[in-house]
């Protein structure tokens, strides 16, 4: 069996740097959370945001919003799953399936740390939470679940026009869904970071189960979706 590339040796060893890394800046964020109701740029930046408010994007905003509720989160992990089972790609059923898995541990962790949301004395809050700020929920699943996509689903379509325009649209809804959390003032900036520095670990250990599983080894797997 010869050795992989060296190319391909650099790369998963970058790959792994900056999960790692990624990993650290949560965990340091997390502890600051709990420590502290906001972080010192929190607040001159979640004002920034805000200043950019108008009534169209008022109504943007809480339209983007909606993609990351629980009820929608769910609805969203249950379809790619059974779009995967009806293409009998199991590998990546249990991988969609995972992520509902990391999505409870994170709402465990919002429970533990129990951040206050931004008050309304500091923010114009649109949206309010019943449960911990930090991390944000819905950013969290727009990361996780949009980089499963990226790395699962999207790669599968032929035509490379829509592989790209669709790859585009995942990654501008990721960025819309968590930009949307501080503009309606449901969360902080650091809630926001930290949903993003844990998310993305969270999809490479999830790729990393997909690859245990098999994950896009055989030819017919890849028909799956291609059709």
């Amino acid at each position: 069996m010869s050795n992989p590339p060296v190319s391909s040796r650099l790369t998963s060893r970058a790959v792994i740097a900056v999960t790692g890394l990624l990993l650290a800046v949560g965990l340091v964020l997390s502890v600051a959370a709990a420590l502290g109701a906001r972080l010192p740029g929190d607040l001159p930046v979640a004002r920034g945001v805000q200043s950019l408010a108008t009534l169209w994007l008022d109504t943007v905003m809480k339209a983007v919003t909606l993609l990351g509720k629980s009820y929608v989160a769910g609805a969203s992990i249950l379809a790619a799953a059974v779009a995967f089972a009806l293409a009998r790609r199991w590998a990546e059923v249990a991988t969609f399936l995972g992520t509902a898995v990391m999505e409870v541990a994170v709402q465990v962790l919002k429970t533990l740390i129990d951040r206050p949301r931004p008050p309304d004395e500091l923010l114009r809050v649109m949206e309010s939470g019943t449960s911990g700020s930090f991390p944000s929920g819905h950013a969290y699943h727009a990361v996780v679940f949009g980089g499963l996509l990226l790395a699962l689903a999207v790669p599968g379509i032929c035509r490379r026009w829509l592989r790209r325009a669709l790859a585009a649209l995942v990654l501008l809804l990721a960025i819309a869904i968590s930009v949307s959390r501080v503009y309606l003032g449901a969360h902080w900036p650091s809630d926001v970071m930290g949903s993003v520095a844990l998310g993305i670990p969270s999809v490479a250990l999830l790729v990393y189960l997909y690859r245990s599983l098999g994950g896009g080894e055989s030819p017919s797997q890849e028909d799956g979706l291609r059709q």
